[in-house]
């Protein structure tokens, strides 16, 4: 439901999104009381954390804080966390008129990001969001389960000591 919620299309979604979610899927900070936005809320913000945006117009991207890149261009810049909230510039702000536009002390500093960003072509179409873990990107029941629950470690005395109490059929060790 939460992927649904960052990557939905259609009118109902965009109802949803912009009550509470920002234009780059971030949770908005406002406290907004629904019992279901309760639920919701940290898993959304799990999901943004663990995908990577394609880069289609760069409306959608922060340009700063999204994996746009293979990385994202704040941690590579070593900003401060309590600066990441300022930054809320789009791909699309830095790309207009089918030119990039940065500043002379941003070439000069991180020319390895500059070349990264010069050779990633930039489309038409809206932006798009992947989730990491997966492999085709979108969100599955399945895959959320395994991504989230904890893998304990399998020990040699759990069945020595539960066998005699709990029937075979019914044991889960």
């Amino acid at each position: 439901m939460a992927w649904k919620l960052i990557c939905g299309k259609g009118f109902g979604f965009s109802i949803l999104q912009d009550r509470y979610l920002d234009k780059f899927s971030q949770v908005r900070c406002d406290s907004i009381s629904s019992s279901v936005w309760l639920g919701l809320k940290e898993e959304v913000s799990d999901l943004v954390e663990n995908s990577y945006s394609y880069t289609g117009d760069g409306t959608g991207t922060n340009f700063w804080c999204d994996d746009w890149l293979g990385y994202r261009i704040s941690e590579k810049c070593r900003v401060p966390h309590y600066v990441l909230d300022l930054l809320r510039h789009s791909v699309a702000d830095y790309f207009y008129d089918g030119v990039w536009h940065f500043t002379q002390d941003f070439i000069n500093a991180f020319p390895e990001i500059v070349g990264d960003i010069l050779v990633l072509p930039i489309g038409e179409e809206s932006d798009t969001r992947f989730w990491k873990p997966s492999i085709h990107g979108t969100v599955t029941a399945a895959l959320a389960f395994t991504n989230h629950c904890h893998r304990f470690p399998r020990v040699s005395w759990g069945s020595w000591i539960w066998k005699p109490y709990i029937p075979g059929r019914r044991s889960l060790v």
